[in-house]
């Protein structure tokens, strides 16, 4: 997991370069710009706050998601399924995908 202070220096570091900006929501001259100017001004200073936010949240999601996967797969249905032999399981009606229905 990396901290999000690293992940925020390591951004910053890449802001220098002229392609995304570094802050502020919109450029000090982008009132005179066509719309699809201030569009991509907008799009070029939310890179960075984005892209730290969405990474900084990623690993918590993925530690919620697998103990629920978890939790379910220790339900007692999954364990009767298993007894029952069902190794499968069809998403789709098994026309779809190709693959065949088990009984």
């Amino acid at each position: 997991m990396i901290p999000d202070i690293a992940l925020g220096l390591d951004f910053d570091y890449c802001a220098e370069d002229a392609m995304v900006a570094a802050g502020g929501m919109v450029s000090v001259d982008s009132t005179g710009l066509p719309f699809t100017a201030r569009l991509w001004d907008l799009v070029r200073h939310m890179i960075l706050p984005v892209t730290i936010l969405v990474l900084g949240a990623q690993p918590i999601l993925i530690r919620h998601v697998r103990a629920a996967v978890a939790e379910a797969l220790e339900q007692g249905f999954v364990h009767a399924g298993r007894r029952m032999e069902f190794r499968d399981v069809d998403c789709c009606g098994g026309s779809r995908c190709g693959r065949q229905q088990i009984h």
